[in-house]
Order: C-alpha cells, then sequence, then structure tokens
C-alpha cells in the first residue's frame, strides 16, 4: 500500500477535515499567546509562569478525573471550567446584566451535564 492512512478519496478528504478542525483551537491558542506575551511583555516572567502553573493544574486535574469517564464527561468539565475562567476576567465588567447572565450560566451548563449524564445511564 502506498498510502497508510488514507486508502480512498473520500477517507482523504475526511482525513484534511478532522485535521484542519482539529487544528483550529492549537492556531487560535498560538495567536492568543503571542498576542499576550508580544503586549505584556514587560511580566513576561509572571504570564510565563501562570501558564506553566495552569497547564500544571490542567494536567494533574485531567489525570485525575479522566479514569473511568467518557470523552463526553470531560468534554462538559473542561467546558465548565473554562466559562469559571471566562467569569473571572469579566468580573470587572460593569454591566450587571452580563454579571447576571454570566452567573446563572455555569448552573445552566451543569443542568446540562446531570441530563446528559442521566441519557447516558440510560443507554
Amino acid at each position: 500500500p502506498d498510502d497508510l492512512i488514507v486508502q480512498t478519496s473520500l477517507q482523504r478528504k475526511y482525513f484534511i477535515q478532522v485535521f484542519l478542525t482539529l487544528s483550529i483551537p492549537f492556531i487560535l491558542g498560538g495567536m492568543i499567546f503571542s498576542f499576550i506575551f508580544t503586549n505584556f511583555s514587560k511580566k513576561i516572567h509572571s504570564l510565563y509562569f501562570a501558564d506553566m502553573v495552569g497547564g500544571g493544574i490542567g494536567a494533574i486535574i485531567t489525570l485525575l478525573l479522566f479514569p473511568g469517564k467518557g470523552p463526553i464527561v470531560m468534554s462538559v468539565v473542561a467546558g465548565i471550567i473554562a466559562i469559571f475562567g471566562a467569569l473571572f476576567f469579566l468580573m470587572s465588567h460593569k454591566k450587571v446584566i452580563v454579571k447576571a447572565v454570566l452567573s446563572i450560566l455555569p448552573i445552566i451548563l451543569f443542568g446540562v451535564f446531570v441530563l446528559i449524564l442521566t441519557h447516558l445511564k440510560k443507554i
């Protein structure tokens, strides 16, 4: 076989689509970190330290939560953690409505999470 990854044109098309889709978060993350490190170069040591600590904590949490859980549960947990992170950044926002909506959003996500778990247990 000449091509070990894909054998038909349809497989090649799907492979390219999946590869491009999965690369989007890494490209955006690289752009965000480049922007932050470029614009806040005077605090680069603190930013890099926070980046490394956050990555380490995320890895430890993933290792603790992943055994016995599926990718759906982990995706919802990661989404909830990301929402809480966004809430911390938006707490300085002056508009009360934005704060109220963002405060309710994790509760709604938790409800969706419970519904997904309930549905998965029935299957």
